[in-house]
């Protein structure tokens, strides 16, 4: 426990004089490179302290933030695109359906109307006085044998 204070430091000071080698020369502050490392050796909890006050380069404050991707579910604009895309699907599918559900009406329409042609031809009699549902087999006369 005695040398933990020592330990401390030794190892700030390493930290230290890897920070000032490490510093772009053009961004140190206050004196040149060369002097803060002497003084970080020479005098090294006061050196170490004035380093970080003031020789350290000061983190360069970007203009503005960076902008990072956005996931698909935080995007608006995906969103909106989605919503819109949905929409139109939607209203393609009902399109669909009332198409399919008027042509199955018209055909209905159709077999009706066919029905109700066949079942007015079948209580008619033909100019022979035949019967067309009754078959060949009619309850007239033959014109040409008769009877």
């Amino acid at each position: 426990m005695r040398y933990l204070p020592f330990a401390v430091l030794a190892v700030a000071t390493i930290y230290t004089l890897v920070d000032c080698v490490r510093s772009d020369r053009a961004q140190i502050r206050a004196l040149p490179r060369v002097v803060w490392f002497v003084l970080i050796l020479v005098v090294p909890v006061f050196g170490v302290v004035l380093w970080f006050l003031f020789g350290r380069p000061q983190a360069i404050p970007e203009a503005a933030p960076a902008v990072r991707p956005l996931a698909p579910d935080d995007d608006p604009r995906f969103l909106s695109d989605l919503a819109e895309r949905q929409r139109r699907e939607r209203a393609a599918r009902r399109a669909t359906e009332r198409a399919a559900e008027q042509k199955r009406a018209d055909e209905a329409a159709a077999e009706q109307k066919r029905a109700a042609g066949e079942s007015r031809q079948d209580q008619h009699p033909d100019r022979n006085g035949r019967n067309p549902a009754q078959g060949s087999a009619g309850a007239g006369t033959d014109e040409n044998t008769g009877s």
